[in-house]
C-alpha cells in the first residue's frame, strides 16, 4: 500500500502548457547537426536605431491562463543587447494591457520598465495574474552600442498556467522509469566563496546539468553569467537559462504538474532542474527545515518512484544526492508553480 500511494497524485493536475513560439527561417548554420531545425530571426540594430521583432499573438481563448514564463535563447555579439517584453488581453475584452518588462541581456539603455496591468504584473521573473487572461504577445528589441551587431532569436517559450483550474493526469507511460537515475555531476553551492555560497542554488544546478550535457563551467562561471544587477539576484528563472545557453548549453522553462510529463523527460535523459518552497517538516531527509525559494536538480526515480535529487544546498559534494519522498516534492514543486528549467543537447 505504501508504494501504491507513492505513485498518486495527491490532488489533480493545474492546467500548465509550453509553447514554442515559430521564428524565422534563416540560413542553417554550418556547425550545427543538418538533421535539426536552425530557424532564427535576426535583428541588426545600430547605435541611433533599436530594432523590434514582434510575435504574433498567443490565443489562449479556448484554455485562458493566469501565469505566463518566458524564456529565451539569444545570441547578442559585442557591443549589443535585447529586452524582452510582453502585453496581454483579458477575457472581458477590455483591450491589450501596456508592455511589460520581462528580461534583459547586454548592453541595452537604462529606462523606466513598467511591470504591471489592470489584474497583473510582472514579479521578477514571470507574469503573475490575478485573473485570467486570453492572449498574449512578446516582442523582443535590440540595441546597440556600436555598428556592425547583430542579434539572434534562437528559440523563443512561453509556458502558460492557471493553478486554480485543475485538469485530468495524463495516462501513465507503460513502462515508468523507476531505478532510472541520470548521472549528474555532484556539486555543492557550499564549498563556492562565502559572500555568494548562500544564493547560488540556480547556478549551481545550471553547472551541474551543464557538466551532465558536456559543457564543464565553474559555478562561480555560470553565478557571473546568471547574475541579475536589476533585481541584485542570482536565480532569476529566465536569466539562469540564458546563461547556460550564452555558455553552450540552450534550454526553457516550463511548468508541470502532473508527473506523466516528468517521467517522459527523466526517460528521454533530460534532468530538470526544479524550483521548490518547503514548510518546515515538508520535505524530510532536507539540509534545511525550511526554505522561501530554492532550486535544486531532479536525476531520476528510486526503485519505488520516489524522486533522486542532486541537492547544492548540501554541505559538501558527497551529500549532494539525496532520495525525496515522491509525495513531498509534488507538494514542495508542484504545488507551489512546477516552475523548471529544461536544460538541452548543445
Amino acid at each position: 500500500m505504501a508504494l501504491l500511494a507513492a505513485l498518486v497524485l495527491t490532488g489533480l493536475p493545474f492546467y500548465c502548457e509550453t509553447r514554442s513560439l515559430a521564428l524565422d527561417g534563416g540560413p542553417r548554420p554550418q556547425d550545427r547537426d543538418a538533421s535539426r531545425e536552425a530557424e532564427y530571426t535576426a535583428l541588426e540594430p545600430r547605435p541611433d536605431h533599436p530594432v523590434t521583432a514582434l510575435f504574433p499573438v498567443q490565443n489562449q481563448r479556448s484554455m485562458p491562463f493566469r501565469d505566463l514564463l518566458v524564456s529565451w535563447n539569444v545570441d547578442a555579439s559585442a557591443g549589443s543587447g535585447f529586452v524582452v517584453e510582453l502585453r496581454v488581453h483579458a477575457l472581458d475584452d477590455e483591450g491589450w494591457s501596456e508592455w511589460m518588462h520581462v528580461g534583459e541581456w547586454g548592453d541595452v539603455p537604462q529606462a523606466p520598465r513598467e511591470v504591471t496591468c489592470e489584474g497583473g504584473r510582472v514579479d521578477v521573473d514571470y507574469f503573475r495574474g490575478e485573473r485570467t487572461f486570453g492572449r498574449c504577445e512578446v516582442r523582443v528589441r535590440a540595441f546597440a552600442s556600436k555598428t556592425g551587431t547583430i542579434v539572434k532569436i534562437r528559440r523563443l517559450v512561453l509556458s502558460f498556467s492557471d493553478r486554480e483550474r485543475e485538469v485530468e493526469p495524463q495516462p501513465a507511460l507503460a513502462k515508468r522509469p523507476w531505478g532510472r537515475v541520470l548521472d549528474v555531476p555532484l556539486r555543492s553551492q557550499k564549498t563556492e566563496p562565502k559572500e555568494i555560497a548562500g544564493r547560488i542554488c540556480s547556478p549551481t544546478s545550471v553547472g551541474m546539468v551543464m557538466a551532465y550535457r558536456g559543457v564543464d563551467r565553474t559555478t562561480v562561471a555560470v553565478a557571473d553569467r546568471a547574475w541579475d544587477p536589476v533585481n541584485e539576484i542570482y536565480g532569476n528563472w529566465p536569466r539562469n537559462v540564458q546563461a547556460a545557453y550564452s555558455l553552450g548549453v540552450p534550454g526553457y522553462l516550463a511548468r508541470f504538474s502532473d508527473w506523466t510529463p516528468v517521467e517522459r523527460e527523466i526517460e528521454a535523459g533530460n534532468p530538470l532542474i526544479v524550483s521548490i518552497a518547503v514548510k518546515k517538516g515538508e520535505l524530510e531527509g532536507a539540509p534545511y527545515e525550511a526554505t522561501a525559494g530554492h532550486l535544486l536538480v531532479l536525476c531520476g526515480f528510486d526503485a519505488e518512484g520516489n524522486c533522486v535529487v542532486n541537492d547544492p544546498a548540501s554541505p559538501d559534494p558527497a551529500q549532494v544526492r539525496r532520495v525525496y519522498k515522491r509525495s513531498e516534492m509534488e507538494e514542495v514543486w508542484m504545488r507551489r508553480g512546477g516552475t523548471s528549467y529544461v536544460l538541452l543537447r548543445p
